[in-house]
């Protein structure tokens, strides 16, 4: 190397400038050595110089790529292109690839509001719903699933549903799967519907004739059931005189 050269020099220059006598032909035979050892040098600065731009433009490359990568995943995988851009970012600083870090400090920014008016949303339908506003919560969480399809609150968000039902105490079935979601106490439940799922439910309650009904919107927010009260019968048995 660079150290290397300088040290095996150092002895032959002083060699040279010493009270030493050459003949012509050694003292040529000297100083071309001495070339070798300068040339060597400058060779090994260069090489150097060379393998460490070819370092940092590999290291940009794939930068710039893996960046690329996960703004393409933005939508996709939302939280997981961020923790990308994060990761990237020191791996850029560290680097000194400052216009990469620029280029990831615009992403990570970018994604942040993203994931930010995602939470505002889930917000906004949780607050709609404790003040049993169901169809404005519904609405919200139909704009959370349609504008920020693959957030954490887009995908662990389901659509309220108010049933009330007259009487109260009514069972309510999920004709699909057969369960029974619950009771109408006091005349009402909540009644929570996943995406892309049918909804078709079944009221019933002893002494009342049971009744179905297909939920069509997801953004409904209410439903409102009445049940129709049975009325006995009573017939005479044949031959049998008042």
């Amino acid at each position: 190397g660079a150290k290397g050269g300088e040290e095996a020099k150092a002895p032959l220059e002083r060699f040279l400038a010493g009270p030493y006598r050459f003949s012509p032909s050694q003292k040529a035979q000297a100083e071309a050595f001495l070339g070798k050892i300068e040339s060597g040098t400058v060779d090994d600065i260069s090489a150097r110089m060379k393998r460490e731009v070819e370092r940092k433009e590999a290291l940009r490359k794939k930068l710039t790529e893996e960046l690329a990568a996960a703004r393409e995943s933005r939508t996709r995988e939302p939280a997981r292109a961020l923790a990308r851009a994060l990761a990237l970012r020191e791996e850029a600083k560290a680097g000194d690839e400052l216009k990469v870090v620029e280029q990831c400090e615009a992403f990570i920014a970018d994604m942040k509001k993203y994931l930010e008016k995602a939470r505002k949303l889930k917000g906004e339908a949780d607050d709609f719903e404790r003040d049993r506003k169901y169809k404005e919560a519904a609405e919200r969480i139909e704009t959370l699933k349609g504008d920020f399809p693959n957030t954490e609150e887009a995908r662990s968000s389901t659509y309220p549903l108010e049933i009330l039902t007259r009487p109260s105490g009514v069972k309510i079935r999920n004709l699909q799967t057969g369960e029974q979601a619950g009771v109408s106490s006091e005349g009402r439940f909540v009644y929570r519907m996943r995406a892309g799922e049918l909804v078709r439910l079944q009221f019933e309650k002893a002494g009342w004739g049971s009744k179905d009904s297909l939920v069509k919107e997801k953004t409904a927010g209410r439903l409102s059931v009445e049940l129709t009260e049975k009325h006995l019968v009573w017939s005479k048995p044949l031959g049998v005189v008042p």
